[in-house]
């Protein structure tokens, strides 16, 4: 294809190429291949080229060039005009603010995402990031919002008959319940003893329980 100069099928070899690299866990050639199918392609197939440079970034922890790529990746989806590829690099740029520890950060891109979602009907991809918002409150202690989020995510996969993540949603919201009813009896226990107990007493609680 090089030989021919058919760069369609040139870039679409580079992206297999990439995949293949990326599933054996050899990400850095998986890098070369991507950053190749970047420079060959239009807005669409850039902005695909640049969630694969973000997602093999993160894998290698490289946060920082994560970020970058999913930016860039966002700009070209945007210039495509594609929805569903704003939703995937919004959604992978969340992960990676996760993965890096910045919480506010990563619900802000998962929020921005869920909009997206919306505007372009994709209930399977809201339903994943609900559950990644609940995630993100629960991490932070926030089990009553996290709930909130993890309920509205089994309604949403459960009338769309997307089994596999109701059934996630369902546990999370079990575990989400377990711990609000945790930290009641928790609190109760120690009014009656004349104890106040703080949020992180509680938080810590569960932790040695292994809730």
């Amino acid at each position: 294809y090089e030989v021919v100069g058919n760069i369609p099928a040139l870039a679409f070899c580079h992206n297999v190429l990439g995949a293949v690299y990326y599933y054996t866990d050899e990400f850095k050639m998986a890098l070369i291949h991507f950053k190749k199918q970047e420079v060959l392609c239009g807005h669409y197939g850039k902005a695909v080229a640049q969630i694969n440079l973000g997602i093999c970034y993160t894998a290698l922890n490289n946060f920082e060039f994560a970020q970058q790529a999913f930016q860039s990746a966002t700009i070209s989806a945007t210039a495509a005009a594609e929805e569903s590829l704003m939703v995937i690099s919004k959604g992978n740029h969340g992960l990676a603010c996760m993965r890096d520890g910045n919480m506010k950060e990563a619900q802000a891109h998962f929020e921005e995402a869920l909009e997206k979602c919306s505007v372009a009907g994709d209930s399977m991809g809201a339903s994943i990031i609900l559950l990644l918002l609940g995630e993100i409150f629960c991490a932070c202690g926030d089990d009553a919002n996290g709930l909130f989020y993890f309920e509205n995510a089994h309604s949403i996969a459960a009338s769309n008959r997307t089994h596999h993540l109701a059934a996630i949603a369902a546990v999370s919201v079990g575990i989400c319940r377990g711990n609000i009813k945790e930290r009641q009896l928790l609190l109760a226990s120690s009014n009656a003893m004349g104890k106040q107990l703080g949020i992180k007493d509680v938080i810590s609680s569960m932790k040695t329980r292994g809730v």
